[in-house]
Order: C-alpha cells, then sequence, then structure tokens
C-alpha cells in the first residue's frame, strides 16, 4: 500500500493504478497523529509527501514518525530538496527509458484492492473502507456519467483535495475514464476560483456544501461575477445537509448551473442523487434516488421500514460496496447470530421517491469493542407521481457502525447461526466468504429478486 499526501495526484496516480499497488489518499492537513494512525492502520510500506505545502513541511513529519510505523520502508519525496532517507520522486523518473512490461507484470484486475479511503474522524478514529476499481467506477459512471455527463469536451473544477474521496473520484478517476479534462485548485478561495472556471471554461463541479455557500456569498455581493459562470452546466454538492434557502439563491444568481445535490457515503461513495431532468421542487426537497446497483431502505428504531415522511436510518448496501467491507462483517464481528445477502431494494424509492438526508443520529452503537455513531437519519420524500410497485421487501443494510446491533432484513432461522443467501450470490462473494459460510454450516434459505453479491445485512446476539 501507498500513503499520499501530495496535493496533486498525476505525479503518482498513474503509475500506481499500472503495477497494482493499492493507493491510501491522506489529507493534507493531517498532521503527526493522524498520519501516523493511518500508517499503522493501513500498513501502508511507501508514502509519497510532498516537500512542502502551505508552510508545512511533509518529509520533517514522516522523518519524526517513521519509528512508530515500522513498515514503512521508503518515503518519496515529491517536488523538494534531497533530505536523508528520502527518495526524489524526480530522480526515480529520470531519463527516457521504459520499464519492459515483464518488470511490471501484467495490470491488475478490476476486482482487486485499489484505494483505501478513510472516513473523516470526526466523531471517532477513521475507518479504512477498502475500494475495488471497479466500485470506484461505479460512482464515477453512475454520477459522472448519467448525473452529470461528463465527456469529452467537459472540464471538471475540482477545489477539493484530490485526498478526500470526492477530489479523487470526481476530480482525478472520472476525467481520466470519462474523457474530460480537470482543472484542480489547491487552495480554495471564492474569488480566484471564479476567475478560474472562467479562464479555463470550466462546465462542472463537485464540492462539500460550504464550497457552494461560500460561493453564492460571493455572487451576492457582486452579482456581475455570475458571468463568470457561465460556462457551467451543474455543480453537484455533498458532505452536508444542503439549506433550501441556499439552494433557491443559487437558481436565483445561476440560472444555467444547476445545483444537484449528492448524497455518499466513504464505503460506497455515492448513495443518491438528484439529476438536471428533476424538477425544481423535487431538487429543493430531496438529497436524490439511489441508482440500478445500489441497495437502500430507510428504518426505523424498530429496524422497520420507515413511512413517508418520518425520520430513519439510511441502510444503504450494493454493488458500489466491496467484498472486503462485505467480509468484515462476516468474519470480524464476534457476535454474529445471522448474515443476510439480498437484493429487495426499497420500492418506495424504486418508483420515484427521493430521501433527504436529515443528519447523523447521536447515540452510540457499541460494536466489536469500538463505539461508533450509527448511520445518518434521513426522510422519505413522495415523488410527484408515484407509481405502483411491487413490495420486495426490506433492503440490505450496510452503514459504517463495524457491526451494530442492525435488525436483519427478514426473520432468520433461529436460534443458533443462519445466512440468507439469494441464489447465485455465493459464487460472486469470495472465495473467502463462501468458505466462512461453509465451515460456519451455516443453514441457508433464499429470497426472491436478483442479486446484488456485495450487500449485506448483519443481525447481533445480546451481549
Amino acid at each position: 500500500m501507498t500513503a499520499y499526501l501530495a496535493p496533486r495526484p498525476e505525479d503518482v496516480y498513474d503509475a500506481e493504478t499500472r503495477i497494482g499497488a493499492v493507493l491510501v489518499p491522506t489529507m493534507p492537513i493531517y498532521r503527526h497523529d493522524e498520519v501516523r494512525y493511518v500508517l499503522q492502520h493501513s500498513g501502508a510500506k511507501l508514502a509519497v509527501v510532498a516537500g512542502e505545502f502551505r508552510g508545512f513541511d511533509y518529509p520533517d513529519m514522516l522523518g519524526e514518525i517513521r519509528a512508530s510505523a515500522p513498515g514503512l520502508q521508503h518515503v518519496i519525496s515529491v517536488r523538494c530538496g534531497e533530505r536523508p532517507g528520502v527518495l526524489r520522486f524526480e530522480d526515480l523518473i529520470a531519463g527516457t527509458g521504459v520499464p519492459d512490461p515483464s518488470l511490471l507484470g501484467e495490470p491488475p484486475p478490476a476486482d482487486a484492492p485499489h484505494c483505501v479511503i478513510y472516513t473523516s474522524g470526526t466523531e471517532s478514529r477513521p475507518k479504512g473502507c477498502l475500494h475495488t476499481l471497479n466500485t470506484i467506477t461505479f460512482t464515477v459512471h453512475a454520477l459522472g456519467g448519467e448525473v452529470m455527463a461528463m465527456g469529452p469536451g467537459d472540464v471538471m473544477f475540482m477545489p477539493s483535495p484530490i485526498t478526500h474521496a470526492t477530489g479523487l473520484a470526481m476530480g482525478v478517476i472520472a476525467p481520466l475514464i470519462l474523457g474530460a479534462g480537470v482543472h484542480l485548485m489547491d487552495v480554495w478561495d471564492a474569488e480566484a476560483g471564479l476567475r478560474r472556471i472562467a479562464e479555463h471554461r470550466c462546465t462542472m463541479s463537485m464540492t462539500a456544501t460550504p464550497f457552494v455557500q461560500i460561493t453564492l456569498n460571493r455572487l451576492l455581493a457582486d452579482p456581475a461575477s455570475a458571468a463568470q459562470l457561465a460556462t457551467m452546466r451543474c455543480w453537484a454538492c455533498a458532505g452536508a445537509p444542503i439549506p433550501e434557502v441556499m439552494l433557491r439563491g443559487w437558481s436565483q444568481q445561476v440560472p444555467g448551473c444547476a445545483l444537484l445535490p449528492v448524497y455518499g457515503r466513504s464505503e460506497g461513495l455515492l448513495v443518491t442523487a438528484c439529476t438536471a431532468g428533476d424538477s425544481a421542487e423535487h431538487v429543493l426537497s430531496s438529497d436524490g434516488r439511489a441508482f440500478p446497483g445500489v441497495v437502500l431502505a430507510i428504518s426505523d428504531e424498530d429496524g422497520k421500514p420507515a413511512s413517508a415522511g418520518t425520520e430513519g436510518e439510511i441502510c444503504h448496501g450494493g454493488l458500489n460496496i466491496s467484498a472486503a467491507e462485505v467480509e468484515n462483517h462476516l468474519l470480524a464481528h464476534p457476535r454474529v447470530a445471522a448474515a443476510a445477502v439480498v437484493a429487495a431494494p426499497d420500492h418506495r424509492l424504486a418508483r420515484g421517491e427521493g430521501l433527504r438526508v436529515r443528519g447523523r443520529a447521536r447515540r452510540a452503537a457499541h460494536a466489536g469493542g469500538a463505539d461508533r455513531l450509527p448511520a445518518p437519519r434521513a426522510a422519505h420524500r413522495a415523488a410527484e407521481a408515484p407509481g405502483d410497485a411491487p413490495d420486495r421487501g426490506r433492503a440490505a443494510d450496510h452503514d459504517d457502525r463495524q457491526g451494530a446491533e442492525v435488525p436483519a432484513a427478514r426473520p432468520g432461522p433461529s436460534p443458533g447461526r443462519s445466512a440468507v443467501v439469494a441464489p447465485g450470490c455465493l459464487a460472486g462473494y469470495g472465495a473467502r466468504s463462501a468458505s466462512f459460510l461453509r465451515r460456519a454450516r451455516m443453514s441457508a434459505w433464499t429470497t426472491s429478486g436478483g442479486c446484488a453479491p456485495s450487500t449485506v445485512n448483519i443481525h447481533s446476539r445480546p451481549a
């Protein structure tokens, strides 16, 4: 694994992807304690750092904590002078020789580990979420391709750090795969950002909510500056609740640029999104719908489907969840009584209803010896013309609680261990999980519907 703290991606991303190294993007605002934790937790063997960024010396920091990260074998600096014990990126790429393909080996498969994205760690130690190229590109194609219609001729304006999930997925990987250009801004400033958007004729962006609010404040202070956004057609906004007053203000100031609410999580990146074709009322009242392949349900405190207009916990799984996340639930939790692999999306969201993220529930859940907060709260929003759809049952649960007590999707055999396995899912579930299920001699039963092999519902037995 490679921990990456440099602010520019083009230096190493393509090379690491080619050789199959696992990228561990690490925020450049992290300091000794956070970086030490990421190095120890991920087991990174190589760290790539900028020499200095915003007045902070990264090679010096790595030198001070290196002894506490015994797995770290090399440190490579980018745009930096010589330092003891540090390799220079410029020296490593000097010359005109091209490595022989036999030295590089075969390109890694799309289901091999690709990167570890850490959660923000706002409320506890960050959780490392392992992704494959397939789980990352699910978001690339769904959000970049379908929602934002990114393609050749587009230029993505990306002021978010590329070591954040948003910046990595939508500022680096999406433009590479979908053929768009990208303009990266390393230090955010609204006035400078507007100038750069105009200069580089950017057509889209995706940031957290504060970026949009700060930009809107600038537009309100200087209405003429809205002309600098003439080439912009959409700005996806995520990471925090979006006030309706901000959405309405943006629509008035920049009517040609759709502000699209998006909800995502480190474990699966894209969960729900609005689209440019949604009505203004839907955009103003919803964080969007789940995309095909995302399994989603809203549950009340008893684990039952929440009724429309009421708050509940977001239960999320699907093809954008890596198999490693599922295996962590199955193999690491000491109190697992039932594990369910199902393909039964919440029919209210499938038929056109959306959800509105209300914030994070404040009660702590105890799981595996570590306190973690429950999943965000959400509420259903009825669509303009909901259709009738058959009830296919609850969706599988998958949140960041690492095995907190969550009701099973359907009543399972009890007592003793049991599993709900949809037809055909076991084969795509991974050898480790399949072997575990067989060793544990779990009784299997089936559910109807399609197969989403990377979803799981964990039901913990009371202590």
